[in-house]
């Protein structure tokens, strides 16, 4: 997330305040790809390192959700650039808290929902090297070394013997 703020100040030291256009300022579009980019790519992260500890790839959506809501509070309480508080911005206008309720709501929800699926996407194979390392060291006759090692052990992921 620093990577994305450095990034985000780049494009206004190299390309000014002006609005990121294909016409007129391709690079800054770009730098802001880049950023989002760099976001899925947390998420997906998070969901790895989760899915990899826990054995699970549900858990991996919920760390892809929590990096988005630690990323959502980040960013309304600095946001470079920005000027006014999203917040309070048309709250006097007829029907102003209605419709801006329902548009926090939306979007909030769309890019959790991204934020779980990309969590979870990491969290997957993340839980599977896991297992396949608990698995080798079962195999190996390592039983000792089960207990002292950083990988979680579970009741569901025990290897069986038989």
């Amino acid at each position: 997330m620093v990577l994305g703020l450095g990034l985000t100040v780049l494009g206004m030291v190299a390309f000014g305040n002006g609005p990121a256009t294909l016409d007129s300022n391709p690079g800054k579009l770009t730098l802001g790809c880049a950023s989002l980019f760099l976001f899925l790519f947390a998420f997906s992260a998070a969901g790895y390192f989760t899915g990899r500890e826990t054995l699970n790839a549900g858990m991996g959506a919920l760390a892809g959700m929590l990096a988005f809501a630690i990323y959502g509070v980040l960013i309304t309480i600095y946001s470079p650039g920005s000027t006014s508080n999203i917040l309070s911005a048309d709250a006097a206008a007829p029907g102003g808290f209605v419709l801006q309720a329902m548009a926090l709501v939306v979007t909030v929800t769309i890019p959790l929902g991204i934020a779980a699926l990309m969590g979870w996407l990491g969290g997957r194979p993340g839980a599977m090297r896991a297992r396949k390392a608990l698995q080798a060291r079962a195999n190996a006759g390592g039983s000792a070394d089960a207990e002292t090692s950083s990988a979680p052990m579970h009741a569901d992921a025990a290897p069986q013997e038989g």
